[in-house]
């Protein structure tokens, strides 16, 4: 009896674990009048009848590992026991990076057909499209496909603390923020002696850090933070040094002046950043546009920063707690700039517009309120293979960018644009 239900059990076991197997099941359309042969493990050639036959989708555990395309040639019966071949195609990394499509010869598959693979990306999901082709003649089809495919983080490396491709959901564990604050506040106030200058730069940037504290540190493993602008090169390097170790993912966001968001980010010119490793990067400096440098020089997913003179702080704020909120960067600037927009208009009414005249037609350089909000328009940095429409803090940015990506390449977005392409 003992052997009786261990035997039961066993099957079971056997059963469960296989439907378990993360395989994608889909069919494949063998086009009528059409001969589509293929050969068995023996060498031996059949041919597939025309209709739809069960076929199975692997892609490989790791980067490593080769995936398979299994075609059920016969059909079995109570346990399913079927004939099939299987088709050994490339690993998960060139199969998830494809851009356009990829077609394995005859002679590669070592059957009387080749097949071409086209992918669409999709956020969490693939879309592939398999269509079979004659070995002598690839303009005669034999058979099409489609499947669905849905990522997981079966795609990371943990030795190298990368991904292997885009939108993996990236843990808050695996991410970091490198956060430079310098409101120069003081400066700004035309302060003269220095101890008042110092102690209102303080009680400024500390007030804006424990303001935003709460979202990131709830949506990020770590939080650097960079105060004030006294930072000799070795201090930057020991700031930056350890992100790029131990993160996976790390977003640069600075509140600083003019030019400061690259005095805060010069360890990256020497320290061992990965290729995909600087993923969203936002500056509130003035005149700096849409930050692209970040993106032609250390290869950012997805830049923002102000178009000229800036009064960012009407729209930082709103920018960053939306992302870290989860939205996506377009849906994060588009409220930033339509809130800021609201409180622009509503403060120039109360307090600066009856400034106008008195400073002489201009406040801190602008003309006039519609001035300051296209001076202080959010833009927006990017390139095709992540647009802001897709990326938010969740998603991993594994970009298939050349090596000689310039200007060019790069697209702006102006906030302005984004309420009616939302």
């Amino acid at each position: 009896m003992k052997s009786f239900f261990k035997l039961i059990l066993s099957i079971f076991l056997t059963l469960f674990f296989i439907s378990c197997e993360n395989k994608i099941k889909s069919e494949l359309n063998v086009l009528t009048n059409k001969t589509f042969q293929f050969k068995n493990e023996n060498g031996q050639e059949f041919n597939l009848e025309s209709g739809k036959h069960k076929i199975e989708f692997e892609i490989g555990a790791n980067e490593f590992e080769m995936s398979y395309l299994r075609i059920v040639t016969k059909s079995g019966f109570i346990f399913d026991d079927r004939e099939s071949i299987s088709l050994k195609l490339p690993t998960p990394r060139k199969l998830l990076e494809l851009q356009s499509s990829l077609i394995l010869s005859g002679n590669t598959l070592g059957q009387p057909f080749g097949l071409e693979i086209k992918r669409t990306p999709g956020q969490r999901t693939d879309h592939f499209d398999i269509t079979f082709f004659d070995k002598q003649n690839s303009s005669v089809i034999l058979g099409t496909t489609s499947l669905e495919y849905s990522s997981d983080t079966a795609f990371y490396n943990a030795d190298k603390l990368t991904f292997l491709r885009s939108f993996q959901e990236v843990k808050r564990s695996q991410r970091a923020v490198v956060f430079a604050i310098n409101s120069d506040a003081g400066r700004m106030l035309k302060l003269e002696a220095t101890l008042p200058k110092e102690i209102t730069n303080h009680i400024t940037d500390y007030a804006a850090m424990f303001y935003i504290a709460p979202w990131v540190y709830a949506r990020y493993g770590d939080v650097t933070w960079m105060l004030g602008k006294n930072y000799s090169e070795s201090e930057l390097s020991q700031k930056w040094s350890g992100p790029i170790k131990n993160y996976a993912v790390i977003d640069y966001l600075s509140a600083v002046h003019s030019g400061d968001q690259f005095s805060y980010a010069t360890p990256l010119d020497h320290l061992p950043l990965k290729k995909n490793q600087l993923r969203f990067v936002y500056t509130s400096a003035c005149k700096s546009e849409s930050a692209d440098e970040f993106i032609l020089k250390y290869n950012a997913a997805v830049a923002v920063g102000h178009r000229a003179l800036s009064f960012s702080p009407m729209f930082s704020f709103s920018l960053i707690r939306n992302w870290t909120y989860g939205n996506t960067v377009a849906e994060s600037v588009n409220t930033a700039y339509q809130s800021g927009k609201i409180w622009l208009y509503g403060l120039s009414a109360v307090l600066i517009a009856p400034l106008w005249e008195v400073l002489g037609g201009k406040f801190l350089g602008w003309k006039n309120t519609s001035d300051m909000l296209y001076s202080s328009e959010l833009m927006i940095s990017y390139t095709d293979d992540m647009t802001p429409y897709q990326l938010t803090i969740n998603d991993s940015a594994v970009l298939n960018r050349s090596n000689n990506l310039y200007a060019s390449n790069i697209k702006i977005l102006e906030a302005s644009k984004l309420q009616d392409l939302i």
